[in-house]
């Protein structure tokens, strides 16, 4: 029996969610308990018995938001620090900024250590289950229902579904950012012929991989470089999952990458015929004196890969006339998402205040502030289609491929050892991009699981051993 199917010793909260069909991820259904909720609070069968509230106004009381960011972005939420606090003077508002989020990860693990912990703080969602595990945050779904929060079609729903664990939403999704292709309008020309087997490029549908290797090879300025991808398993990851491949044996708990797999293999042959060219892809030497970015900037390449974070240093280069496309399909539309969410801490001694706090983080109002600075794409729905986040006075002119391509967005794996596998992986990742043989390319991408297996699953590793006591040798 599915351990989602009602259970005698199942809570009331827990009763309302509905029965997954197979092969449904987990973080899915949570969205129907979300919702659930909203009518377990607004009445009718299941109805609670509302709390008294106290009468008289509350003490005055101080709470900590920890932020990070660009400074634009980090001073956003101070802006709406001050207005909540203006509007609720008996709770002040405190923003401790923070210019990474590594720089918030260390600072808040040494806060919480001495029990000065924020009271809110921003997470990326890898971090997920470490701050579950330390009983570090708290579910804010109820109290977001309790504040009429709706869950319906206002944010996004593989956000909350991605911060949803253990029957709950552990944290509110603020900005869920997906890869897009940055190309510069004056060295690429979307309605340029293509040859005649090619269909002509419609920027509202995208590009597959063909149209996307004729619009390079088209390049108008033959002494710029087309594009500059860096052999990274986030930026390969697209074009493996857009072809059916996948990029670990799990996404939850990876033992072990799948590069070798059917399907992984094909998603890749079109691919690298376009970054193995030297006349239209930089060298991995070539990126390591000038990066992409930089080029990029300068008018040199004609193709980016990146986030939402790049658009205000692209608008503030003179003369620069970019604009955004999807990630050329292979097959269907996949892309990376990068997700950041607002979590309530498990030690707050704040907590109503604090989540009163979180409900104005992620009204419109707020959304659309934080849209303002160019770097944010908010997971509010009804601000992601406003003038607030397209802002259509200025570059890029078709934002809205950023929403588009939520569609087809998925993280990359969680594990706290997937630092260590791409670094690991990198150089042999190099070497697939520049050697001048690789064929067979599926060999090629098996030297590239092996070595990653000791890092994700060593037990396996060590239980291969021989009975002599030597481990199995691990390609490499």
């Amino acid at each position: 029996m599915s351990r989602y199917r009602v259970l005698a010793s199942e809570s009331a909260f827990e009763r309302l969610l509905p029965v997954p069909q197979r092969g449904i991820p987990h973080r899915v259904f949570v969205i129907g308990s979300l919702l659930a909720l909203v009518v377990t609070f607004a009445g009718g069968c299941g109805k609670e018995t509302p709390k008294p509230k106290p009468v008289g106004p509350k003490p005055a009381a101080a709470i900590s938001v920890a932020v990070y960011g660009a400074p634009e972005v980090t001073t956003a939420y101070a802006e709406l620090a001050a207005e909540f606090t203006a509007k609720h003077p008996e709770t002040t508002v405190q923003v401790q900024p923070y210019p990474s989020e590594q720089a918030a990860v260390e600072a808040n693990a040494k806060k919480r250590a001495t029990g000065n912990g924020p009271d809110l703080f921003m997470a990326d969602v890898a971090q997920l289950d470490q701050l579950m595990m330390a009983k570090a945050i708290q579910p804010v779904d109820r109290p977001l229902v309790e504040r009429d929060v709706d869950f319906g079609d206002s944010y996004q729903r593989s956000a909350l579904e991605a911060f949803s664990k253990d029957t709950s939403l552990q944290c509110m999704p603020v900005d869920v950012s997906p890869m897009v292709v940055y190309y510069n309008r004056a060295l690429i020309n979307l309605d340029r012929p293509l040859p005649d087997d090619i269909a002509a490029i419609n920027p509202a549908k995208g590009w597959s991989i063909d149209q996307f290797r004729a619009a390079l090879q088209g390049m108008l300025t033959p002494k710029s470089k087309a594009m500059g991808m860096t052999p990274s398993l986030e930026q390969l990851a697209p074009f493996i999952w857009s072809g059916g491949g996948e990029l670990v044996d799990s996404q939850e708990d990876p033992t072990a990458l799948t590069l070798a797999s059917g399907a992984s293999v094909d998603s890749l042959e079109d691919l690298l015929t376009i970054v193995r060219d030297p006349t239209l892809n930089l060298t991995p030497a070539q990126l390591q004196r000038t990066s992409a970015l930089q080029r990029f900037l300068n008018g040199r390449l004609g193709v980016l890969f990146g986030y939402r974070d790049l658009v205000p240093q692209l608008r503030a280069q003179a003369n620069l006339d970019f604009d955004v496309m999807p990630v050329p399909k292979v097959v269907r539309s996949a892309t990376v998402t990068r997700l950041s969410g607002m979590c309530i801490s498990g030690e707050t001694k704040h907590f109503e205040r604090a989540a009163d706090f979180l409900t104005f983080a992620v009204s419109d109002e707020a959304a659309t502030k934080l849209a303002a600075t160019g770097y944010v794409v908010p997971s509010n729905t009804k601000v992601l289609a406003s003038d607030g986040f397209l802002q259509p006075a200025l570059r890029p002119v078709n934002a809205q491929v950023f929403s588009g391509a939520l569609k087809g967005g998925r993280l990359m794996p969680r594990s706290e050892q997937w630092p260590e596998v791409e670094t690991a992986v990198a150089p042999l990742l190099a070497a697939l991009f520049t050697d001048p043989v690789i064929d067979p390319l599926a060999d090629r991408l098996k030297v590239i699981d092996d070595a990653a297996a000791p890092i994700l699953n060593p037990k396996a590793i060590q239980q291969s051993a021989s009975p002599s006591g030597t481990p199995t040798a691990v390609a490499r």
